[in-house]
């Protein structure tokens, strides 16, 4: 939802609140975007075990780009985008891809046991 808020400052307000109270504001915003989807891959993981992990890994990273497409080509959202943007969240996107295929695998194993 904060991905397409039409106010950058809203945002930024969000982000500080939220974010690790031990971080500046500028690794607040890079914590915040690592996390940003790596719940939703790794749960995508878990739920769906038939489609390799690694697809929704690359889901992931298609959402991270899609939403800032969206912010850029949406100027009343006065929303700066941002390449560092897609790449934080592409690194959550495959890391939380990756922790459900482990988590999955350790399932598995103690099935299996």
């Amino acid at each position: 939802m904060a991905v397409l808020w039409p106010s950058g400052g809203d945002v930024a307000s969000m982000k500080s609140f939220l974010g690790p109270p031990f971080l500046s504001e500028e690794g607040k915003d890079v914590a915040l975007n690592l996390v940003m989807l790596a719940p939703l891959t790794a749960i995508l993981t878990l739920a769906w075990p038939r489609v390799p992990w690694w697809a929704w890994a690359l889901l992931g990273c298609l959402i991270g780009a899609g939403a800032e497409v969206a912010q850029e080509l949406i100027p009343s959202l006065e929303r700066r985008p941002s390449l560092a943007n897609i790449a934080q969240n592409a690194v959550g996107s495959w890391c939380g891809a990756a922790v459900g295929q482990m988590v999955a695998r350790l399932v598995e194993r103690r099935r299996r046991a």
